[in-house]
C-alpha cells in the first residue's frame, strides 16, 4: 500500500494522476469489454461508426465486434435459407406426387413440379417418358383423353379428346387387325401440346427433354415388354422393325433408343408440327404405304374439348371425360354397383362371389355402350345392326398428377391394344391400331360437323375446329414436297343440325347424367343421352373417333372442400369400377383397393376371367365353383390393366402405382 501510495502524484492543477495499470479507464473492471484497439479492431469500429450508428464512446471495441459478428452471422444464414428455398429440395409436405407405370417417369415428373412447373406440365412430361419406357403400350403413335381438374375453384379446365380418328378417306371397315390399314391418325402429340398451351407453365421443350434424355441415355426394360412380346403376329414385312428391337430382349438388360430419342427432340425444339407437318410425318406417310392414311389426315389433326359427366356414387361426385371415353360406361357401371348395395353383402358372401357380382352388375351395360356410344361429333340416321363385333382387348397407359395448388390431372393414353397395329416408323414409335375398335363400316353414319363442341365448356384458345373457314396456322402447312399435288380437303358442315333435330337422336331414360357445370354460359346445348353423346354408334365413317374403355377419373367427396379427393384412372371402365366400389363402398385403404384381385371382362363383356395369381390362394373347392359360375381362369402371362391413383384429404397426399403396371409413385 505504501509503495501504490508512493506511486501517485499530484500535479500543479490538482489533477490526480493514476499510475499504470489504471492509467486507462478501458483497463478497469468498470468497463471490462473495452480493450485497446488494435488496427483491425480500430477498422471495425469505424465500419461499426460509420454503418450501425456507433459513437466511439458508446460501447466499448470488444461489444462492437460482438455485435458485427452476429450481424455478419444473421446475413450468412439468411443467405443460405434463401438458396435451400429456391435451389434446394422443398421442405413443404405434400408439394406434390406423380404416379405412374414407371419410377423413372413418376420421378421425371415430380422433378418437373420441383422446378416450378404445375401439375399439367407434370403429367405431360410423365406421359411422354411412358411412351419411351413402355412402347409395347403407349407412344407417340397412339392416342388417349385428358381430365384437367382444378379443386380450389371446384372447376374442370380440360376435358381433351385426342383420340385416334379414321383417315378422311375411309369407306370401308378392314378387318385386319394390325398392319396399316388399321391405323388411325395418331392424337398423343397435339394433345399434349395442347393441354401444355392451355394450362403448363414451362417451356415446351423443357418437358419433352426428359423423355428424350431417357431414351437416348438408356432405361431397364420392364418385364412387362418381354411379357408382351408373345402378343406379336409372326414376322413380316410390316412389323420387322418391332420384332428387331424386343425379339432378344430380356428383362432388366438397358436398352437404348437413339431413334426415339431423337423423334422427341426435334418435337421439344419444334412443337408439333415436326410430327404433323414435317420430317417425322413423312416417316409415319412412309411406314403405312398403301393405306387410305394422307399426308391431309395428319395435318388436319385437331384435340377435342369435350363434355365432362358427373354422377353421385356413395357420396362421392365421379367426374368423366364424355364419349367417345369411357367414362359414360364407368358412370353407368357405378349406377348398377349401387344398386346392389353391396355395403349390406360384406362378410355374409366370400370375396370371389362379391367379385362375382360386381362383374355381372357392369357387364349389363356393354351391349347398350357399343350400340349407342361414339363419337358425338356424328349422327347415326339408322339403327345399329346386329352384327358381332369382337373389339381388341384394350390396353393404355395411366399417368396422374397433383401440385401444390390442387390442380389434379388425369392421362390415360395408349396404342389400342399390345403393340398397337405393330407398325414402327423410322423414328423408332409405333403406330395404333385404332381402327380395329370400330364396329364397322355403315353407310347410315352421318357427319354431324368436325368442329362441334359443347357451348357449356369453352374450349382452349390452341384447339381448332377444322370449317370450310378455317385459316391453318402458320406452323401447320402442307408438307412442303406435297402441297402442289394435294389440296386440303375440307370437312362437311352442311349437317351441322341442332342435335335435337338430326335423325335418329334419342334420348335414353334408364339413367340421369348431369353435365359438370363450368361456367355461366346458359346458351342452349344439345341434350346428352345416357352415354353422354347426343347420337351415335360406333361406326365407322372417315375423320371419326372410336369409342374406348379408357377414361381418367377425378373423385371428390361431395359439398366437402378439404374432403377425400381421388385422381386416379386406367384403361378399363369395368376395371375402374371395381378400384372406386373397393375404395368407397368396401371401404378399402388405398393400397389395398388398387392391389385387389379384379375380375376382367373381355372388351366385349361377353365373359370374365380372374387374375391368376389370386385363383392361387384359393382351394380347390372355390376355384371350381368360380368356373362353374363361368369365371376363366387367367393364364400367368396375361398383361393385367393398371390403375394408378393419388388422394388427398385435407392438406395429407398420398398416391399408389399399381404393381401390375411395375411403377412406384414419387412424391415429395
Amino acid at each position: 500500500m505504501e509503495a501504490m501510495r508512493e506511486s501517485t502524484t499530484v500535479t500543479d492543477t490538482g489533477t490526480t494522476v493514476i499510475p499504470d495499470p489504471y492509467a486507462r479507464p478501458e483497463r478497469t473492471e468498470s468497463i471490462p469489454l473495452k480493450g485497446a484497439s488494435s488496427p483491425s479492431s480500430s477498422f471495425i469500429s469505424r465500419i461499426c461508426q460509420n454503418c450501425l450508428g456507433f459513437a466511439d464512446d458508446d460501447a466499448g471495441d470488444g461489444l462492437k465486434f460482438i455485435i458485427v459478428t452476429f450481424f455478419f452471422l444473421s446475413v450468412a444464414v439468411t443467405v443460405a435459407l434463401a438458396a435451400q428455398i429456391y435451389h434446394g429440395d422443398f421442405q413443404v409436405v405434400p408439394h406434390g406426387s406423380v404416379a405412374a407405370d414407371s419410377k423413372d417417369c413418376a420421378i421425371i415428373g415430380t422433378d418437373i413440379l420441383k422446378k416450378g412447373g404445375n401439375a399439367v406440365d407434370a403429367a405431360v412430361a410423365t406421359t411422354f417418358c411412358m411412351g419411351v419406357v413402355n412402347p409395347h403400350i403407349t407412344g407417340l403413335g397412339g392416342g388417349g383423353f385428358m381430365l384437367v381438374y382444378d379443386h380450389r375453384r371446384r372447376e374442370v379446365l380440360e376435358s381433351l379428346d385426342f383420340r385416334e380418328t379414321a383417315p378422311l378417306s375411309q369407306s370401308t371397315w378392314s378387318p385386319d387387325l394390325t398392319g396399316p390399314n388399321s391405323v388411325g391418325v395418331p392424337g398423343l402429340v397435339r394433345g399434349l401440346f395442347a393441354a401444355h398451351k392451355s394450362r403448363g407453365k414451362l417451356g415446351w421443350e423443357d418437358v419433352v427433354r426428359p423423355a428424350a434424355d431417357l431414351a437416348r441415355n438408356g432405361f431397364l426394360v420392364p418385364s412387362s415388354l418381354v411379357t408382351a412380346k408373345t402378343h406379336l403376329n409372326p414376322r413380316d414385312e410390316y412389323n420387322a422393325r418391332i420384332h428387331d428391337l424386343v425379339d432378344t430382349l430380356e428383362a432388366g438388360q438397358i436398352l437404348k433408343l437413339p431413334s426415339l430419342a431423337s423423334s422427341l427432340e426435334l418435337i421439344g425444339r419444334e412443337g408439333p408440327g415436326a410430327f404433323y407437318n414435317g420430317s417425322i410425318a413423312l416417316e409415319i406417310l412412309s411406314a403405312v404405304t398403301g393405306s387410305s392414311l394422307t399426308e391431309a389426315d395428319l395435318f388436319m389433326y385437331q384435340p377435342v374439348t369435350r363434355e365432362s359427366l358427373q354422377e353421385n356414387f356413395y357420396g362421392f361426385d365421379i367426374i368423366v371425360p364424355g364419349a367417345p371415353s369411357g367414362g359414360p360406361l364407368l358412370l353407368a357401371a357405378l349406377k348398377s354397383i349401387q344398386a346392389l348395395n353391396l355395403s349390406k353383402k360384406i362378410g355374409e358372401e366370400s370375396t370371389p362371389l362379391l367379385l362375382l357380382r360386381q362383374a355381372q352388375a357392369i357387364q349389363q351395360n356393354y351391349a347398350a355402350f357399343y350400340s349407342e356410344s361414339g363419337d358425338p361429333n356424328f349422327s347415326a340416321t339408322s339403327t345399329p345392326g346386329t352384327a358381332t363385333f369382337s373389339p381388341p382387348e384394350t390396353v393404355a397407359s395411366h399417368v396422374t398428377a397433383i401440385d401444390l395448388n390442387d390442380l389434379y390431372v388425369s392421362v390415360v393414353s395408349g396404342h389400342n391394344s399390345l403393340f398397337g397395329s405393330q407398325v414402327m416408323t423410322e423414328g423408332g414409335f409405333l403406330l395404333n391400331n385404332a381402327l380395329t375398335s370400330f364396329n364397322g363400316f355403315s353407310a347410315g353414319t352421318k357427319r354431324v360437323s368436325a368442329g362441334v363442341h359443347f357451348p357449356m365448356y369453352p374450349k382452349p384458345s390452341n384447339i381448332i375446329n377444322i370449317t370450310k373457314d378455317s385459316e391453318v396456322p402458320e406452323d401447320d402447312a402442307l408438307l412442303d414436297h406435297h402441297s402442289e399435288a394435294t389440296a386440303v380437303p375440307h370437312l362437311d358442315a352442311s349437317a351441322a343440325l341442332p342435335l335435337e333435330k338430326q335423325p335418329g337422336f334419342h334420348q335414353s331414360e334408364s339413367l340421369s347424367v348431369r353435365r359438370f357445370k363450368r361456367s355461366e354460359n346458359t346458351e342452349s346445348e344439345p341434350r346428352a343421352t345416357v352415354w353422354g353423346s347426343s347420337v351415335a354408334n360406333n361406326e365407322l365413317v372417315g375423320g371419326k373417333r372410336p369409342i374406348s374403355l379408357s377414361v381418367p377419373v377425378i373423385a371428390i367427396e361431395s359439398g366437402q372442400i378439404c374432403g377425400l379427393r381421388l385422381v386416379l384412372g386406367g384403361s378399363d371402365a369395368s376395371v375402374v369400377a371395381q378400384v372406386l366400389s373397393n375404395l368407397l363402398v368396401l371401404d378399402g385403404n388405398l393400397i389395398s383397393s388398387i392391389e385387389s384381385p379384379r375380375v376382367r371382362l373381355s372388351a366385349s363383356g361377353s365373359n370374365f376371367s380372374l387374375e391368376q395369381s389370386y385363383v392361387t390362394h384359393l382351394s380347390p373347392l372355390k376355384r371350381q365353383q368360380l368356373v362353374d359360375l363361368g369365371v376363366h381362369i387367367q393364364s400367368p402371362a396375361t398383361l393385367n390393366p393398371s390403375v394408378n391413383i393419388v388422394e388427398k384429404l385435407g392438406d395429407a397426399l398420398n398416391s399408389h402405382s399399381d404393381s401390375r403396371g411395375e411403377g412406384v409413385a414419387s412424391r415429395f
